[in-house]
């Protein structure tokens, strides 16, 4: 009978056993689901500070990452409406004297512009963002020959189109030969540039035209363009206050103070200038003191026409002067002309609002044989390249016609 005791308390110690195992596991899980409930109560807390709002629901648990998310998206939303600025460039291409006379005329009237202008310069002048060059003579049919003057040029305002075929632009008209038929011719020629849709700079109806600065925005970037001139026939060639004519440089104080207000409208300045002896290879003194004194108001590029061949070129302060670009179309045999191309980039410290400009310069090579003028290559266009480096002062111009300032 003592036996029987044994026997159930054997049988009973497993199962309490059992059941404290059980009450262990459940009250470790509970304080697990505590432990839990505290973080989640203390990130509701800080996030209740931050909004202001109480947080009643097990869903309002969620808020601070939704809030989270929203500010990455806003703020990736702003850079994209934000973009960054894209550097812009242009590209520039000037030539020397053109005449449009007895010997060109003829070939444009049967050939049109492939008469007197080959494929390849045709399409450097038209391709760029602006061409300048220099008009060496009126359009009209009227007006009154000057007197005393060995060369006097005219040509049919209908002939225009020739430069419009060219893609030309802009033309400087501060020569010696723009007033060959005096102010009727001269105010025609206005008038038919205009009706062409090319500026001019240089001349005008009176003083303040003819000093005026032209502007031209290519690709975002501002190109002034100033012209004047030192060779003349008469003192009055020179516009006034109330007659028509060309904006001189004999004294170059008023240039000079034309260039530093124009400087500040523009990114890019250029000043075209008429000057120098005809049939001279090398730049008189007054052309390079003037020069000089161009570039130190605020020209980023001096362009010369006038002595009807090439002259070298010079650096100022890190900005070339191109003293003489020869005659590109009028009607004669030239062995050795060329366009100068000028390549503009913005760097990357450029905005929108302010432009930091990079410039690079080419020369290219052409001769003209019969009226007709085209770009040579090989060892015609070498030769060129090394005559240039030659009379050219501190520069030099490469197998490629890249210009260098090596000073």
């Amino acid at each position: 009978m003592k036996t029987k005791p044994i026997k159930i308390l054997a049988i009973l110690l497993p199962v309490l056993l059992l059941i404290m195992i059980v009450l262990i596991i459940i009250s470790m899980v509970l304080n697990s689901k505590k432990s839990g409930t505290i973080v989640a109560s203390s990130e509701l807390e800080s996030s209740s500070e931050i909004t202001g709002e109480g947080l009643n629901s097990e869903t309002e648990t969620i808020v601070p990452k939704e809030t989270e998310i929203s500010s990455e998206f806003e703020t990736e939303e702003a850079t994209e409406e934000t973009p960054s600025y894209t550097p812009q460039s242009a590209t520039l291409v000037f030539t020397g004297d053109i005449l449009l006379g007895d010997r060109t005329l003829p070939l444009y009237q049967s050939s049109g512009i492939d008469g007197i202008l080959s494929d390849d310069l045709q399409a450097l002048m038209q391709d760029a963002d602006i061409c300048m060059v220099n008009e060496e003579f009126p359009f009209s049919t009227r007006g009154t020959k000057a007197e005393d003057k060995q060369f006097t040029f005219r040509t049919d305002p209908v002939y225009v189109s020739a430069f419009n075929d060219m893609g030309i632009d802009i033309v400087t008209l501060a020569n010696n030969h723009v007033l060959d038929f005096g102010a009727e011719a001269l105010l025609d020629t206005f008038d038919t540039l205009d009706q062409a849709g090319i500026l001019y700079a240089g001349a005008g109806a009176n003083a303040a035209r003819a000093m005026e600065p032209q502007y031209i925005e290519a690709n975002g970037i501002n190109f002034g363009f100033l012209a004047a001139s030192r060779v003349w026939p008469l003192a009055s060639w020179e516009a006034t206050d109330t007659n028509p004519g060309c904006f001189g440089t004999y004294d170059p104080a008023k240039l000079v103070a034309a260039i530093e207000a124009a400087e500040t409208q523009c990114d890019f300045l250029t000043v075209y200038v008429h000057w120098g002896i005809e049939r001279q290879n090398y730049p008189e003194d007054y052309q390079v003191n003037m020069a000089k004194m161009y570039i130190d108001a605020g020209a980023d590029l001096v362009i010369g026409a006038h002595p009807h061949c090439l002259q070298g070129i010079e650096y100022f302060d890190g900005k070339p002067v191109f003293y003489s670009l020869g005659n590109y179309i009028f009607g004669q045999t030239t062995d050795k002309t060329a366009a100068i191309k000028v390549n503009i980039t913005e760097t990357e410290d450029s905005t929108e609002a302010i432009k930091d400009l990079s410039a690079s310069y080419e020369v290219i090579p052409a001769t003209a044989q019969n009226a007709k003028t085209s770009q040579t290559y090989g060892d015609e266009a070498n030769a060129l390249f090394s005559y240039l480096t030659e009379i050219s002062y501190g520069a030099s111009v490469d197998v490629n016609g890249i210009v260098t300032d090596i000073e």
